[in-house]
């Protein structure tokens, strides 16, 4: 967002106007959902897996709420990954090489989506899930 309204206030010599928030705000969002978007196709276009995760992580009442352990990503992936014969360890690497998951630090074999605006995006996306044949 900042980003966004710096090149809007740079484009007019510095002039602050309601509107012109307003398009820095727009801009922002659609910088955003760009690089959110950029980041699930790295991830081998399975936003609808992706959603699942971060609305299981955001769903938890406990002290690790937006954390999941290798466990629960293995049972919540299983119907994709078998569908595509794809083992939990190329799943999660995979994951973490397209920043949709990153390592929690001090807790092995526990993950997280790195940037809480990418959670809401995945969260919001207007995806199903695939069900397998």
């Amino acid at each position: 967002m900042g980003v966004a309204a710096g090149r809007v206030i740079r484009a007019n010599k510095g002039r602050l106007a309601p509107q012109l928030l307003e398009q820095a705000i727009e801009n922002g969002v659609k910088r955003k959902n760009e690089y959110c978007e950029q980041r699930v196709e790295a991830g081998a276009h399975r936003a609808w897996i992706y959603k699942k995760i971060a609305l299981s992580a955001n769903a938890k009442d406990d002290q690790y709420t937006d954390v999941l352990s290798y466990d629960e990503i293995e049972l919540l992936t299983e119907p994709a990954r078998k569908k595509q014969n794809e083992t939990i360890e190329d799943f999660i690497t995979d994951a973490l090489h397209a920043g949709l998951l990153a390592p929690v630090k001090g807790m092995l074999d526990y993950y997280k989506i790195p940037i809480p605006s990418l959670g809401d995006y995945l969260r919001s996306a207007k995806v199903e899930p695939i069900v397998p044949d």
